[in-house]
């Protein structure tokens, strides 16, 4: 029987060979799909490691106060001023590499053995309170550590790990040199400064040091604020005058931190949702033309369906043989695809983790075979229970 089905397929190959190549690049487009969904879910589910309910970044233009014991002062001076504000309960000033900025500052070399590559941002010492870091191991920063040798950090669990791999001991209250000596005093589990959904990379934020900034003023100009709940919204308007009344500075950048975050969460959403609406549409289409393929084929067939239920074929042998010859043509199709995509780590640029490879392929793999077998029976059943009298008297 399997050799009459091989048979019939070959004399029919110029049919199958579409379908072949259809299945082959549904299993690979419905992978990456698969993939890519899997690799950002994966990074929405791992936390940002701070608070941005009520918090707010202000962001002015301080780049023609030129003397940088001015501009010192214009910020000593506009802090302690917004301390009279009753609805902030702390603040910082911190680097443009801020939380939800879009901007991004690294460092990295081969110190290590391996090039190890840190994203970092730079904060004063009521950094850690504003954001509500949740500090595992070690402490916050305190005015104390601006009389340190070395420059004071707090790292996520990630860089820390991989630093203490690499040095074979524990690096808590130690030193590091990443183009700078940096003392590390407390760890927090993670941090991802831009997006819920983006990888987790090497993250420390330093205290804003003399031997990092090399006293220059100008690198924290964005003003990191922590409101109480329910703070009326009225601070910003606040706020703004006094950055107008000591800095002169009229056209100030208030970004909600809260709100950059879900508007980057609903993009991230949408894209998701789209890529998912994508594959789901070529499912449905890959099914709709299997049905229809099928079902023209059998109409085809009806001499041979009548003719062998006329020699004792089960209703259930000829749904196996329609059924069979689908499942052969892409098994080949699939077993090839999954050859290509198992190839993949190795010959190309590959940004995801092999597991998550591994486990897009097993789901897609599983979700067209389900699929072929339910679009396969109902036109094969439909031709099962042709009569053999009908079928051999249109012959």
């Amino acid at each position: 029987m399997f050799n009459h089905t091989l048979k019939l397929m070959w004399n029919k190959k110029g049919k199958h060979f579409f379908f072949f190549i259809e299945i082959l690049i549904i299993f690979f487009v419905l992978t990456m799909t698969v993939l890519y969904s899997i690799d950002h879910l994966k990074n929405y589910f791992v936390p940002i490691g701070y608070e941005t309910e009520n918090l707010y970044r202000f962001q002015g233009d301080f780049e023609p106060i030129e003397d940088s014991l001015q501009l010192a002062n214009i910020k000593e001076r506009i802090t302690q001023e917004a301390k009279e504000i009753n609805d902030i309960e702390s603040m910082s000033w911190i680097s443009y590499a801020a939380p939800f900025s879009g901007n991004n500052w690294g460092i990295g070399n081969n110190d290590f053995g391996f090039y190890f590559h840190s994203t970092f941002m730079i904060g004063d010492e009521n950094i850690a309170q504003t954001l509500g870091l949740n500090i595992t191991e070690g402490r916050h920063f305190t005015k104390d550590d601006y009389k340190d040798k070395y420059i004071p950090v707090i790292m996520n669990k990630k860089s820390y790990n991989l630093i203490v791999k690499a040095v074979g001991h524990e690096m808590l209250d130690s030193i590091f040199n990443n183009h700078n000596d940096f003392h590390i005093i407390g760890i927090v589990d993670h941090f991802k400064q831009n997006s819920e959904f983006e990888d987790e990379h090497n993250y420390f934020i330093a205290l804003d040091h003399k031997n990092f900034i090399k006293n220059r003023s100008d690198v924290l100009t964005n003003l990191l604020i922590k409101t109480k709940p329910n703070a009326d919204p009225s601070f910003q308007s606040k706020l703004n005058t006094i950055y107008q009344d000591i800095a002169r500075i009229n056209d100030l950048f208030i970004s909600d931190i809260n709100e950059s975050r879900q508007h980057d969460s609903a993009s991230y959403w949408i894209l998701l949702s789209s890529v998912g609406i994508i594959a789901l549409f070529l499912l449905i289409n890959i099914s709709l033309g299997l049905i229809g393929i099928l079902s023209y084929n059998i109409s085809q067939r009806k001499p041979e369906i009548g003719l062998r239920k006329a020699l004792g074929a089960t209703t259930g042998k000829i749904v196996g043989q329609f059924v069979g010859e689908v499942m052969l043509v892409a098994g080949i199709a699939l077993f090839l695809g999954l050859i290509i995509i198992l190839q993949l780590p190795y010959v190309t640029d590959f940004q995801f983790e092999k597991k998550d490879l591994y486990i897009a392929t097993a789901i897609s793999l599983a979700f067209i075979v389900i699929l072929l077998l339910l679009s396969s029976i109902t036109p094969s059943l439909r031709g099962a229970r042709i009569e053999p009298s009908n079928a051999l008297h249109e012959e």
